[in-house]
């Protein structure tokens, strides 16, 4: 698969690993939405181990949300972790969910739907929407409380997970994922012009063995490589530091080298780089 930059990483290294000082997020506070399992249980991970001062995990299954907090209460004593029962398109449950935990630093939108990969044809038109209320609606929803919630001069950063399959659309049977993330890449690109004092990045976590990549296989995507969710959630981690901020607005993959990043800041500030567009225009 072409690439941004020459080398491709598929599990951590340490340009972004939690121990080093320029990643540390001590004193932060920070809410990962679907966090009670895969990427998601490993970002929150991530910033525990890189100082955190508080964490908070949203997700619809208590039995996990739950347990994930428990563990990193265990293994982090200096961050508190709490978790809160909230579907990313209940306005009333992510309202509640905010009250409680209070203005975050860093949001990470991480909760997303891979609808039934089925051709528009045959599929049930409801569940395919569900996908553009999930990767839309959620991610306005949540984002949209983070702000309200923002502290006045905070330093914030909102990272949203995205998909490579933006790019690609043309995937049979992948229409409604493919479509609102694509929409979701243009939602974030917007919210940067709205909010100049927030940093917004989008970011392809790779092809990570979760729930949702197993049905993405099932759905016929084959021959990815494979990267460790480790490594999404250290990019991500990266993502928040101060020496990603020429990336607002942009998409990034978390199997891209940062150091190479890095060497190519002012080709992609000073060209506009890595946002959606048409080819050719």
């Amino acid at each position: 698969m072409a690439s941004f930059v020459p080398t491709i990483r598929s599990s951590p290294y340490p340009a972004v690993s939690p121990t080093r000082p320029e990643l540390s997020v001590k004193g932060k506070s920070v809410l990962v939405t679907g966090g009670g399992y895969g990427i998601g249980s490993s970002i929150a991970h991530a910033f525990a181990a890189a100082g955190a001062a508080r964490i908070a995990i949203s997700g619809r299954t208590e039995s996990k949300l739950k347990s994930t907090a428990e563990e990193l209460n265990a293994a982090y004593p200096s961050t508190t972790t709490y978790y809160y029962i909230a579907d990313v398109t209940d306005a009333v449950a992510v309202a509640s969910m905010f009250e409680s935990f209070g203005a975050a630093d860093i949001l990470i939108n991480n909760a997303g739907l891979l609808s039934d990969v089925v051709p528009l044809k045959t599929v049930d038109l409801k569940s395919w929407w569900r996908g553009f209320e999930v990767n839309i609606l959620g991610t306005a929803t949540v984002t949209q409380n983070f702000l309200r919630t923002k502290k006045a001069g905070q330093d914030a950063v909102v990272i949203s997970l995205n998909t490579a399959a933006a790019h690609w659309g043309g995937i049979p049977g992948f229409t409604s994922y493919a479509a609102s993330k694509a929409a979701e890449l243009r939602l974030v690109e917007g919210l940067q012009v709205e909010n100049p004092d927030v940093r917004f990045v989008s970011v392809h976590p790779g092809f990570v063995e979760t729930d949702m990549g197993g049905k993405a296989r099932e759905g016929g995507v084959a021959g990815l490589a494979v990267s460790e969710p480790e490594l999404a959630a250290q990019f991500i981690l990266w993502l928040a530091s101060p020496e990603a901020d020429f990336l607002r607005g942009k998409f990034t993959w978390a199997n891209w080298d940062v150091e190479e990043l890095k060497a190519k800041k002012s080709e992609i500030v000073e060209n506009d780089l890595l946002h959606y567009t048409i080819a050719g225009f």
